[in-house]
């Protein structure tokens, strides 16, 4: 058991409170961390500003996923793959760490979905699916290097491919189509209490 486990609580995302989920409160200790390496790097702890953008576009356009094969590529804590689930896709959350795939899976409990869950690196592989999304996936140059050919392959062959991005990594995202913007809450704030902009991106 990862030591934030016991101080995850049921939460409404700020942009998405019809949503409960599994998620590190700010009243946390692990919260208000100055070294948030120690923690092990938990991003399934957060409902992070880009997933919750993607979770409010398909909410809002649920006929993108609805009777699709849907990817949630970077799950982390799944925020866009229940959304996804609610409005009718057939969703798979890729993660490499387990603990996300666990925390996908006790999110869409709580929201009275069914996922499935997979640690496999996809990234140069063929998915069989209809549509991927990507939600604050482009956090380093590096990954943005590496993701953007192989997801902009997936959209050349007819898959569509929907990336939440709150513009981490200044250019990753130049070729691809604006398709909405929210103001997010700051990193996992469930809050609001500070907001940037984030935008939903179609390749």
């Amino acid at each position: 058991m990862h030591p934030l486990e016991a101080e995850l609580r049921v939460l409404a995302p700020f942009l998405c409170p019809e949503l409960r989920l599994w998620l590190l409160p700010p009243a946390s200790k692990s919260w208000h961390a100055t070294e948030p390496s120690l923690l092990g790097m938990p991003y399934w702890a957060f409902a992070w500003p880009g997933g919750q953008v993607l979770a409010r576009y398909v909410l809002d356009h649920p006929e993108v996923v609805r009777g699709k094969r849907v990817l949630d590529f970077g799950s982390g804590c799944a925020i866009e793959g229940v959304a996804a689930a609610k409005c009718g896709g057939a969703v798979r959350c890729a993660d490499l760490d387990p603990l996300a795939g666990e925390l996908a899976l006790r999110n869409a409990v709580l929201n009275e979905v069914l996922l499935e869950v997979t640690t496999e690196d996809l990234i140069g592989t063929t998915p069989d699916v209809d549509v991927i999304l990507a939600g604050d996936v482009c956090y380093s140059f590096q990954l943005a290097a590496r993701l953007m050919p192989w997801l902009t392959a997936q959209a050349a062959r007819g898959v569509r491919v929907l990336l939440g991005d709150p513009g981490r990594v200044p250019g990753a995202l130049d070729s691809a189509e604006k398709v909405a913007t929210w103001d997010a809450s700051f990193d996992g704030d469930p809050r609001g209490l500070t907001c940037w902009p984030t935008h939903v991106f179609s390749l």
